[in-house]
Formats: C-alpha cells, sequence, structure tokens
C-alpha cells in the first residue's frame, strides 16, 4: 500500500491458525519543515500587503500537523537583494494555532517600491526544521 496524504488503513491477514489486525498510518506528529500556504499580494506601495503570509508546519508526508500549538514561527527577508528595507507592521514572529501561523493581522509590508521581494520564514525551536522561502512578488 502507498499512502500520499493522513489516512489510516487496517489490514487482516487469516489463515487456519491465527487471525490479526493492525493499523497503517502515514501521519507523523514530527515536525519536518515549513511551507509558505499563501505568499503576500501588494496593495500598493506602502500599505500593508493585502494577503498576508500564512505558514504552516508540515511532516514528512506533507500534512500539516495540527497538534501543534508551540512553534513560533519568524518572517524577515530572504536577501538583502530581494527586500531592500526592513518588514515593516504590527508583528513578524507568531506561534502556530493547529500548527498553522496566520500573518492576516500583522499588516506586513515594506513601505517601499520593490520587485522580486522573497521572505524567509524560520521557526522556534528550529530543529530539524530548515527555513522556507515564499514565491517571489512585488511591492508597487
Amino acid at each position: 500500500m502507498l499512502f500520499r496524504s493522513s489516512a489510516t488503513a487496517s489490514v487482516s491477514f487469516t489463515d487456519s491458525i491465527t487471525s490479526n489486525t493492525f493499523a497503517i498510518s502515514n501521519f507523523s506528529t514530527t515536525a519536518e519543515k515549513l511551507k509558505f500556504d499563501t505568499t503576500p499580494e501588494s496593495d500598493g506601495a506602502g500599505k500593508p500587503w493585502k494577503k498576508q503570509p500564512v505558514i504552516s508546519v508540515r511532516d514528512a508526508f506533507g500534512n500539516t500537523i495540527t497538534s501543534d500549538n508551540t512553534t513560533i514561527v519568524t518572517l524577515d527577508c530572504a536577501l538583502p537583494i530581494t527586500c531592500p528595507g526592513k518588514l515593516v507592521g504590527n508583528f513578524s514572529q507568531l506561534r502556530v494555532t493547529n500548527g498553522v501561523a496566520d500573518f492576516s493581522g500583522a499588516g506586513l509590508h515594506l513601505g517601499t517600491t520593490t520587485n522580486g521581494i522573497q521572505l524567509k520564514a524560520t521557526s522556534t525551536p528550529s530543529m530539524p526544521i530548515a527555513p522556507t522561502f515564499s514565491d517571489q512578488f512585488n511591492e508597487n
């Protein structure tokens, strides 16, 4: 059997001597990576992005770890060349709720016209999660 999404299956084997049932699951509670579920979208230079970042904590199978309410996600510019300024807004660090950091209320933006912006998300605790990067977007 090959599972590519969150699922559980029971398998039964029966012969003339024994009958056993066991569960197979492909869901892990171990955080493996962060994923940008929503890449920001500009509403004009100097204005909060109309789409704020949403980042989820994922397991090795790509499932959101909905039991995670402790990981803290921090956003920053990926490279100075892609973000000539600093992030402006109410906050750029957020504790996940049910495995998701939704920055909708953050009011983030750069405050300057910029093309090719890329954000980096890191987490605390950071092991074994490597930073992840948003798709590029423009603020203009």
